[in-house]
């Protein structure tokens, strides 16, 4: 399928359609300006999980010189599963279907290397698919990075405590012992949304879009039911790539917000792990730097992509 993307998106063409993944038919999403072949292409990984691409289509029309790629990653947006049943929902499964889908790509479009972006939880698949390929990336950028549930769930805690002490005794009353009122919890998490997650509140109806098909089994079964701890029997409990970081062999820039969910100071200790690397925090952001602070984020990704 092609098509045509609206002026917003300077006239950019669009082409969509779907890959065979192991757990089914997996939806991409190419946008360019006649490209293709040109220049190395950007593709960008989702984050979540279990949330589509869509909240990040706005960076399409930062990038100017080649194409941009997408893919709905299982049991989210306009990816099919074949059984959902069937599907361990851990890390090892995204990072499977990762390869499995790039690797098809690349091959249908004949290209040799990708620049490749990982947002949130889609820059732990980044990492992961890096340190398996690097032959096949060229460069890697970690944008508010997930590097694993321990560390995720460390950052949050210190961010819940930059929050008034009723509204951080009203989020774990809720979630340790289910005390309090269902309604005034909702509000919490919703402060420590606009806090952490974004700033921008004009621009939340972008980030439900991506919500709006998501699978809550699928989500239970990878986190849990809470916000603030990850279940033991959760599929990503136990995983943790900080410790691999070094391991990096691409140019890879780490970048967040100064109000991220994923704290600068953990995204210094990130960026100082890898011997290649550089470190961009955006003062005025959160965990959305990209609608948050939309023209310093294009000058920074056009900037990384220039240097390619």
């Amino acid at each position: 399928m092609c098509g045509a993307l609206h002026a917003g998106e300077n006239h950019m063409h669009k082409q969509e359609g779907y890959v065979k993944g192991p757990y089914g038919q997996v939806w991409y999403g190419l946008y360019h300006k006649e490209l293709i072949h040109k220049a190395m292409p950007l593709v960008i990984l989702h984050g979540g999980a279990l949330i589509s691409h869509r909240y990040l289509t706005s960076i399409v029309s930062m990038v100017q010189d080649r194409a941009v790629v997408f893919y709905d990653q299982m049991g989210c947006g306009d990816s099919k599963l074949a059984d959902k049943t069937a599907v361990a929902w851990n890390m090892d499964s995204f990072i499977t279907e990762c390869e499995a889908t790039l690797k098809m790509l690349m091959e249908q479009y004949g290209w040799k290397k990708i620049n490749l972006l990982g947002h949130s939880f889609g820059a732990a698949i980044a990492v992961e698919f890096s340190l398996r390929h690097p032959e096949w990336v060229n460069m890697l950028l970690l944008d508010s990075p997930f590097f694993g549930a321990q560390v995720w769930m460390d950052d949050a805690h210190i961010r819940l405590k930059e929050l008034p002490e009723a509204v951080q005794k009203t989020i774990l009353d809720f979630e340790s012992e289910g005390k309090g009122d269902v309604a005034e919890y909702k509000k919490a998490i919703e402060l420590y949304n606009q806090s952490f997650t974004c700033r921008f509140v004009s621009v939340s109806d972008v980030l439900k879009q991506s919500y709006a098909q998501v699978d809550r089994d699928a989500i239970t079964a990878l986190f849990g039911t809470k916000r603030f701890s990850i279940a033991q029997d959760a599929g990503i409990t136990r995983y943790d790539c900080f410790g691999r970081l070094g391991h990096l062999q691409m140019p890879t820039y780490v970048s967040c917000g100064k109000y991220d969910e994923c704290r600068p100071e953990t995204a210094q200790r990130a960026a100082e792990q890898v011997k290649n690397s550089s470190l961009k925090i955006f003062e005025h952001a959160a965990h959305s730097s990209y609608v948050e602070d939309p023209q310093e984020y294009s000058a920074y990704l056009n900037a990384i992509l220039a240097e390619q």
